[in-house]
């Protein structure tokens, strides 16, 4: 059987004959295949943007149209369309990807965080109940019930370089005994 030339088969087409994208199809699946393959990597997944080519191009009749502007080559137009249509893949394949993994570690983070601040939290918690009484008060009203040191120093009559003292020795003593515990655990 002789090879029907693309202007031929571009004629038929026009001519509403629909078995020719069967024909170039065939003609050219292995040479586009591989300019897919080139750009995706995959034997397999070049093939599939080959059949989606061909698949556009048979529902949009864009090679019905092409066969009206004859300085467009038939084989260069497809090539050019499925290098075309495989970066695309790529792109929108690395954007899923990403998404997907963007979508995981929030979560995955989340939960993570929420556990070790839990855990640290508990920590620091007990850190704090177990430091003096005044600096256990001091740094309780400063940092857990947001008041500011002028007004603790008020609440008990002390000067508010006495509070900024006790809150200052507190929390020495809090991230001393941080340190310990983190030290112990790693």
């Amino acid at each position: 059987m002789s090879e029907i030339s693309d202007d031929i088969l571009l004629e038929q087409l026009r001519n509403g004959d629909h078995s020719v994208y069967d024909v170039l199809y065939r003609k050219y699946f292995k040479n586009l295949t591989l300019e897919a393959e080139f750009i995706v990597g995959s034997w397999d997944v070049a093939k599939d943007v080959v059949q989606s080519v061909f698949v556009q191009w048979l529902e949009r009749g864009t090679l019905k149209k092409l066969g009206e502007k004859p300085e467009l080559k038939l084989k260069a137009y497809m090539k050019q369309a499925v290098r075309f249509y495989a970066a695309t893949y790529i792109t929108r394949e690395r954007k899923l990807f990403q998404r997907e993994q963007q979508s995981q570690r929030p979560e995955d983070l989340k939960c993570e965080i929420n556990h070790g601040i839990s855990d640290l939290d508990h920590m620091i918690r007990e850190f704090i109940n177990d430091l003096k009484p005044m600096q256990m008060h001091m740094v309780t009203e400063v940092y857990v019930n947001d008041l500011k040191i002028k007004e603790v120093a008020l609440m008990y009559g002390i000067t508010p370089k006495h509070v900024s003292n006790y809150i200052y020795n507190g929390l020495k003593n809090v991230r001393s005994r941080l340190r310990g515990k983190m030290d112990h655990k790693l």
